[in-house]
């Protein structure tokens, strides 16, 4: 009995987890060319979800989740269930950065304490592999173009935020 309610709970969890097929893929330019392949978190879902569950091997060292919001606004980010660490970016409304908080710790199951980071005023959050040589790329002041086939405008369209 108890071995089949987990299996019940496991499968229903999978499909509760945000994944990488299951996103919406888009690109960042730096200023000095370098492309970064992003997963877009759009929903309250995957806003919610993040990098929860994803294992290092799910995001490479040139790829990134970038959190679209329609507007500014307090931006607090905890890693539960995260099994890397991260780097959080936060950004302008033009993709500028405006702050870092860098090797934000895993945290690879829900138990507390989870780690939090400070709440951060901004319009858009991009989380990438802490310390990869993509992030030491990266400072306050460094500005990316969006590079996306449809305008952030387009893909926020219709979401509920």
């Amino acid at each position: 009995m108890l071995k089949g309610f987990l299996l019940i709970f496991f499968l229903c969890f999978e499909t509760w987890t945000v994944t990488p097929d299951k996103l919406q893929k888009s690109k960042l330019a730096m200023m000095n060319g370098r492309m970064i392949s992003v997963f877009l978190a759009v929903t309250d879902k995957e806003q919610n979800d993040g990098l929860s569950g994803w294992k290092p091997t799910q995001l490479a060292q040139d790829q990134g989740m970038l959190f679209l919001y329609k507007n500014h606004g307090i931006r607090s980010f905890w890693m539960p269930n995260t099994f890397f660490n991260l780097d959080i970016i936060y950004l302008d409304q033009n993709f500028k950065v405006l702050k870092i908080d860098r090797n934000a710790q895993h945290h690879p199951s829900y138990n507390e304490p989870v780690p939090r980071l400070s709440p951060t005023f901004a319009h858009h959050v991009l989380e990438i592999h802490a310390n990869s040589e993509l992030s030491k790329q990266i400072k306050v002041g460094t500005q990316f173009k969006w590079m996306g086939k449809k305008s952030v405008t387009e893909i926020l369209r219709g979401t509920r935020q």
